[in-house]
């Protein structure tokens, strides 16, 4: 028997004025807002044909979205009421849609349409009145949203890196959307097993939405839990559970970063699904672990790395991460010689390229397969083309503030200081848990650009100042005429390096700079404030 609101589409009952939805038992079945508002104005006349700019203008009233949208609408109330077949909700192209419906039950029909239609304009009214009494919590123009790292609660073998995975999944796939500003990993990823209050995360990071979740992998099988929270007040504001198979892991994420977008009420464009399977999630995990190791910079970690980074080539010689890996182990290592000590630089160079030539072939859409190809550039002094391929990391992923942090020192040695300064101004933003190499470029740059009192306040905000820290700082005072401060941290930097010379500094820093007035005027300052030349 159908209550006094409600209408009848298959076995499913719709009552409009409240929006609830119930199946055969009478169980409440989950429809997101802008769904249930679609829904209740086609129920307003059903068997109608109602026009897609009629039925946007009611539901969107002060925005302007795509037809997409509505799209997606359509395409959540079939799934709700199980019209696979485009039975009950019909589209009609170029014209709109129809709803088939049983009448209320109760009343004739020119009544129920009537009370119908009152109910649906309560419906919007009652929303409006609702946002008017209760602001958008949203205190950033654009929502600045943290995905923390996933907690993994897998057992034995099954404990891995596939948590950090969908995390940083999430935070890649959700950055590619100007709707929002998605912090850094390197910043939400800090809080990893801190008991610290989602509030107070969202404080330090200035974070409006905080996403935290878990990963539980059994064999084959993936259990992912995650909620969404409102970080000025704590208050949960959506939560779900997905159950997988593992190679479904990819199309898990682009789910989570769609339910998220929905339930901050931002209609996001087309964008299509990750695509992977079981192979590449192996590949991904294999990754994780090389990028484990290879953070711990050692020589015996280098090599583990290098272990991980063949194996996730080997179980997916189709995906990005392992060619990727690669290519970042030989950047760093062409400097420290852990591992690939005694192949020739040019030799080394060329296969660093490789890596990161074939991950960018095989997913030209993946950020770091560009920054892994940039720091190739930059190892071989070319500068104009490593700053390319920075940017490029930087549009496809917006919340790597790597992309544009690594991108400060060609743009410096070819005469772009103001870009050098935007880009680092940036990514200390989007990552407020700043690594303290951030300063130091950030430092430099403003050196660079005559701003020597902001250089050196900027460089004295490292907690504790390394050999090139101080070196950074010198060159700072010495711009500001500070001589006798530049001599007291040059006595500094003898003191954590007595074999320091300034042409032997010069030797190593010669082929890199490759911008002469950089490079003279860097060493002068170093020679005024005392340090020795031979």
């Amino acid at each position: 028997m159908l209550k006094r609101h409600e209408i009848r589409l298959g076995a499913f009952a719709f009552d409009p004025a409240s929006r609830d939805l119930r199946d055969a038992d009478g169980k409440h079945v989950d429809l997101r807002n802008k769904s249930s508002d679609v829904l209740a104005c086609l129920a307003v006349r059903p068997g109608e044909i109602i026009g897609k700019s009629e039925i946007m203008d009611a539901v969107w009233p002060d925005v302007t979205v795509s037809d997409e949208s509505l799209v997606q609408c359509i395409a959540d109330i079939r799934r709700a009421i199980g019209d696979k077949d485009q039975a009950l909700l019909k589209t009609h192209v170029g014209k709109g849609y129809s709803l088939i419906a049983d009448p209320p039950g109760f009343g004739p029909r020119k009544t129920t349409l009537a009370i119908v239609a009152a109910a649906c304009l309560i419906v919007i009214a009652a929303g409006a009145i609702w946002s008017l009494a209760h602001p958008d919590p949203v205190a950033n123009e654009i929502p600045r949203i943290a995905v923390l790292a996933f907690d993994d609660l897998s057992s034995g073998e099954d404990r891995g890196w596939l948590g950090d995975g969908i995390a940083e999944g999430v935070i890649t796939e959700l950055a590619g959307y100007r709707e929002f500003q998605v912090l850094s990993r390197n910043s939400s990823f800090s809080f990893r097993d801190q008991p610290t209050d989602v509030t107070e995360i969202a404080e330090r990071l200035n974070a409006d939405f905080i996403v935290e979740g878990s990963k539980q992998k059994s064999g084959d099988r993936l259990r992912v839990t995650v909620q969404l929270v409102n970080g000025r007040d704590g208050g949960h504001i959506w939560a779900d559970e997905y159950d997988a198979d593992l190679g479904e892991l990819f199309d898990v994420q682009s789910r989570i970063v769609r339910s998220i977008a929905t339930r901050l009420g931002r209609d996001l464009a087309w964008s299509p699904p990750r695509t992977g399977n079981r192979q590449k999630v192996n590949a991904l995990h294999y990754y994780f672990q090389g990028n484990e190791a290879f953070k711990k910079s050692t020589p015996q970690d280098y090599r583990r790395a290098l272990d991980a980074y063949e194996a996730a080539i080997a179980a997916d010689p189709g995906s990005p991460f392992g060619y990727v890996g690669m290519a970042n182990l030989i950047w760093s290592d062409a400097v420290q010689g852990w591992v690939f000590g005694d192949v020739p630089q040019d030799e080394l160079i060329r296969r660093g390229i490789d890596y990161a030539e074939m991950a960018i072939s095989i997913d030209p859409t993946y950020y770091a397969a560009h920054i892994a190809r940039g720091d190739m550039h930059y190892l071989a002094g070319e500068h104009a083309e490593a700053i390319i391929r920075y940017q490029s990391a930087a549009e496809l992923n917006p919340s790597s503030s790597t992309a544009m942090a690594v991108a400060n020192d060609p743009l410096l040695y070819t005469d772009r200081t103001d870009e050098a300064i935007e880009m680092m101004e940036r990514a200390i933003e989007i990552n407020p848990v700043t690594p303290g190499w951030y300063f130091n470029n950030l430092s430099r740059a403003y050196w660079d650009a005559g701003r020597c009192e902001e250089g050196e306040q900027t460089i004295r905000k490292r907690a504790k100042l390394q050999e090139w820290d101080l070196r950074a700082l010198i060159v700072n005072l010495v711009c500001q005429e500070k001589l006798e401060e530049a001599r007291d941290v040059a006595r500094q930097l003898m003191e954590a390096n007595p074999d320091f010379t300034v042409d032997a500094h010069a030797e190593r820093i010669r082929n890199v700079m490759k911008n002469q007035d950089y490079y003279e005027r860097w060493l002068g300052a170093l020679e005024a404030a005392g340090l020795p030349k031979q």
